[in-house]
């Protein structure tokens, strides 16, 4: 379920820098996971991201495959 929709701003880009940097994630994975954060999402759902991991201690990727 869809909760908003974030408008890519200076803030997402550069909350998705510093993910990259921190999670060693390539940028357009860490744009989508800054827009997720930005919209106080709690859940990520991919088909092939890292499963389990918690990006700044409250977003949670889950792989739909897994």
């Amino acid at each position: 379920q869809v909760s908003s929709i974030e408008p890519v701003l200076e803030e997402t880009h550069d909350l998705a820098r510093e993910i990259v940097f921190r999670y060693r994630l390539g940028f357009y994975d860490s744009a989508l996971l800054a827009s997720a954060l930005l919209a106080d999402c709690d859940t990520f759902y991919s088909e092939d991201m890292h499963h389990g991991l918690v990006i700044e201690e409250r977003l949670a990727m889950r792989n739909a495959c897994a």
